[in-house]
């Protein structure tokens, strides 16, 4: 899982996984954007705006609290995520 927060434009990237497949981009109720594979129907990844709005976010199986003074930067954010 990766995640990469955007502190400009205040977005949340979440990725849960890579694929080259086709796929489709749903907007839920609360903005959230899902990229959904079209082949297994897994979520591939969702974007999140106004992430630092939102209070607290939770992605299943990791808190994640949305507040000025713990915003990761994208370094920092990958670096935790096995990313570089």
């Amino acid at each position: 899982m990766l995640f990469d927060y955007d502190k400009e434009a205040d977005v949340l990237y979440v990725v849960f996984e890579r694929t080259a497949g086709r796929c489709v981009y749903v907007e839920t109720k609360n903005e959230v954007v899902l990229r959904i594979d079209t082949k297994s129907d897994r979520i591939l990844g969702m974007t999140v705006p106004s992430f630092s709005k939102r209070g607290e976010f939770t992605v299943p199986g990791v808190d994640v609290v949305a507040s000025q003074s713990r915003q990761p930067s994208r370094a920092k954010a990958k670096r935790a995520h096995g990313a570089s």
